[in-house]
């Protein structure tokens, strides 16, 4: 969603202006096509994740959008991002989600702890994959940090759930997410944004 015009080079921008035409349902949609498109050339083995609007939870063109691309894209290994902001009623986001499970497709949480924890929906929904905000790690060295993360993370995989820490940016904040349980990872240590014509040659250099 990063853009090449002057003023709307972030994604922010970008969902900033189609707010102002009630268009950010629409715009959401056409992201998600235009990197499932740019995301042919990634193997299929890979899952992808993608993002939700806020208001798209409660509109029902969410779930027709997605059907879409299931069958425009039949094998691909895909995963709903709903933001931490948006998470509904936990009747909703069960009926997301057995939609999801009929399209083949996987559930988030994502950006878990910004806000609300949202707890109860956590227990009642369990979604495949949690991300947790980068804001918990915020001082995560610390002991008595570590150990109120790695209760929630316990938490997590109690419900068999994936948790997944956001923002790791050094190698320590690797090490004690590591050690706190946390399955997966995402954040500038293994990473930066790149073309996927760079991740081509990256994956094949491995």
């Amino acid at each position: 969603a990063r853009s090449r015009y002057m003023g709307l080079r972030s994604a922010a921008a970008l969902f900033q202006a189609a707010a102002r035409m009630n268009a950010e349902i629409t715009l959401s949609q056409q992201a998600r096509l235009a990197g499932m498109n740019v995301a042919r050339r990634v193997p299929n083995s890979a899952t992808l994740f993608l993002n939700t609007h806020p208001r798209e939870v409660d509109d029902p063109q969410l779930v027709d959008s997605l059907k879409g691309l299931r069958d425009n894209f039949p094998k691909r290994s895909i995963c709903i991002e709903i933001h931490e902001a948006a998470v509904a009623s936990p009747l909703k986001l069960k009926e997301l989600k057995y939609a999801l499970a009929d399209l083949g497709m996987q559930l988030a949480f994502d950006d878990f702890g910004a806000g609300q924890s949202r707890l109860r929906e956590l227990v009642a929904v369990r979604p495949d994959y949690v991300k947790f905000d980068m804001s918990l790690l915020d001082n995560v060295e610390d002991p008595t940090q570590s150990r109120a993360l790695e209760t929630l993370v316990k938490m997590t995989l109690d419900l068999e759930i994936v948790p997944l820490a956001e923002g790791v940016e050094t190698q320590k904040q690797h090490e004690t997410c590591r050690d706190v349980g946390f399955l997966l990872g995402q954040g500038f240590l293994y990473g930066h944004p790149m073309p996927v014509s760079l991740l081509q040659n990256l994956s094949d250099s491995v």
